[in-house]
């Protein structure tokens, strides 16, 4: 159930990565720095849920979105 949910969190961060690079590119800009790394970081916490000891104390990571 952990990893389900956590796959959903993370097709909507890709999407949320591809917003980012698209605003970019209409705009003509690059990305915004830190919002790519904040992305990144939500990414990675999300990737790293499944190392919780106990499922049931699972700590979500806040969107940065």
């Amino acid at each position: 159930m952990i990893r389900a949910r956590r796959d959903e969190l993370l097709i909507d961060a890709d999407y949320a990565l591809n917003i980012v690079y698209d605003e970019a590119r209409i705009t003509q800009t690059t990305a915004d720095p830190a919002r790519l790394r904040a992305i990144a970081e939500y990414r990675q916490a999300l990737r790293d849920i499944t190392l919780a000891a106990d499922p049931a104390l699972v700590i979500w990571p806040q969107k940065p979105w």
